[in-house]
């Protein structure tokens, strides 16, 4: 869909596809660098399913309830985006209460100038399957607190290659992610950290944590 159509100088796309029918759309052709908003873009897409967002430059874009009353949609791949410095606060939280999201590829995101991680993954009830990890460098980032608080799906998470040098902020970081067997944080660096509170809280089916 939007073949051929040019979209290098738009700088708003809000409530773009809101109410549509589709089942699945694939957008990652889109030139999005100088959008600004997204606001709502997929909004009560009902029957959507999938979403192909690949290589998106959303440095300088509010993406605000951009795909919020979407009840059916569980696999969203976004490779390559480029993140703005205030990654927190995102995407189940924008696709509003009861996010259906089962997977998400977000490998080889650029996040350069990301600072803040907080939330970004918190609420997202359903989700099970991140592909991601091995690519991100955190180098930069602060702040992970409440990274996946109630990510009540996730059954595992490998997070051994984080760079978490300079962060200082990781409370609630897993809180109430209560189906989580497994984290991997071996290399995780916490010299910098001063909260901790509640990082594993509620964590009951967690049998293996290693802190190597």
């Amino acid at each position: 869909i939007l073949d051929g159509i040019s979209t290098r100088n738009v700088t708003a796309m809000s409530a773009l596809f809101q109410s549509t029918a589709f089942t699945g759309l694939d957008l990652s052709l889109l030139d999005v660098s100088n959008v600004t908003t997204f606001w709502a873009m997929f909004s009560n897409c009902t029957n959507l399913e999938t979403l192909k967002l690949d290589w998106w430059n959303v440095r300088s874009a509010s993406l605000w309830w951009m795909f919020s009353s979407t009840p059916a949609l569980k696999n969203i791949s976004m490779r390559g985006w480029k993140i703005w410095e205030e990654f927190n606060y995102w995407l189940c939280w924008w696709m509003s209460a009861g996010s259906s999201l089962e997977k998400i590829n977000v490998t080889n995101w650029d996040l350069s100038d990301t600072r803040n991680l907080q939330s970004a993954f918190a609420g997202c009830s359903n989700l099970q399957n991140v592909v991601w990890l091995e690519t991100w460098d955190t180098s930069g980032v602060n702040n992970m607190s409440s990274m996946f608080h109630n990510s009540t799906s996730l059954i595992s998470l490998d997070l051994s290659t984080f760079d978490t040098s300079f962060v200082t902020k990781m409370e609630n970081m897993f809180y109430n992610c209560w189906q989580l067997t497994s984290i991997n944080l071996n290399n995780f660096k916490t010299n910098e950290v001063t909260n901790m509170q509640s990082m594993f809280h509620e964590c009951r089916n967690l049998i293996s944590l290693d802190l190597s």
